[in-house]
């Protein structure tokens, strides 16, 4: 049986850090103040932030697969294809509407 040291998985952020799961341990050290709190990466999210985000992607490509295993190709492309009209239609009356006004 292999086993692994604590330390190898253990990712600290900050001489705070809890030693198990590595956020900030507030029962030790206190509540996290507002300039370090701060310091987070503005181009960092988190992973449910980024999850929630692609949502509507992922259903629909969710849809797509099970409509291309039912019925195969046809309905998917046939699908993608009369979206991609619809939108570019919309877009072109959106642009009418603005330079008409």
């Amino acid at each position: 049986m292999a086993t692994s040291s604590s330390s190898s998985h253990t990712i600290t952020y900050a001489p705070t850090a809890h030693p198990t799961n590595g956020v900030h341990d507030s029962l030790r050290h206190g509540l996290v103040s507002s300039t370090s709190a701060s310091s987070v990466q503005p181009g960092s999210t988190h992973a449910l932030q980024a999850r929630l985000e692609q949502w509507s992607e992922t259903q629909e490509k969710l849809k797509l697969g099970m409509q291309r295993a039912t019925f195969g190709l046809g309905l998917p492309l046939r699908c993608m294809m009369e979206k991609k009209i619809v939108m570019e239609v919309s877009r072109r009356r959106t642009r009418s509407e603005a330079t008409s006004e």
